[in-house]
């Protein structure tokens, strides 16, 4: 019997560490790689989302100043079935340290590390950096109506490519 009741915890043990949130979505991010073939860089993005029927909008490039055109990539996406209202950012900017006030926690994106935080009103950020490229993913909780964990906003970061 005890044998037993150490197998059942094993397996149980194995089953929870394996297990993913489940909550994510596939992206076909086909239009928006299309998209950013015309801007100067070329960055990473999700092929999984938070929420179903997700749709990307390529905001117009951002003039910072003379020689730093282009040099920040801003995306929203979105959702906007009935039950289904979601709003996700990303913003990505090349060669330029990102810093923020906020507290983060260091988490782990696959291999990459991270910073996550979550303010009051519940909107989550993670930041990254990959390839000269900071990245912040920004959930808005308050016009969204999906809710997502942390663990979401990780391994929708981890479906970039």
């Amino acid at each position: 019997m005890k044998k037993r009741l150490s197998m059942v915890f094993v397996v149980l043990l194995v089953l929870a560490g394996c297990s993913t949130s489940g909550n994510l979505y596939d992206y076909d991010d086909t239009k928006l790689k299309e998209g950013l073939e015309e801007r100067a860089f070329q960055p990473r993005v999700p092929t999984k989302l938070p929420f179903d029927d997700g749709q990307a909008d390529l905001n117009p490039p951002i003039e910072l100043g003379e020689g730093q055109d282009d040099t920040v990539i801003m995306i929203d996406f979105t959702s906007s079935g009935e039950g289904n209202r979601n709003l996700m950012g990303l913003e990505i900017v090349k060669d330029i340290d990102v810093h923020s006030d906020m507290e983060y926690e260091t988490v782990d994106i696959g291999e990459l590390k991270g910073q996550f935080a979550e303010t009051e009103a519940g909107n989550m950020v993670l930041n990254w950096k990959e390839d000269n490229m900071n990245y912040t993913l920004s959930y808005y909780k308050e016009q969204s109506d999906t809710e997502i964990t942390k663990e979401d906003l990780i391994e929708t970061a981890k479906s970039f490519e």
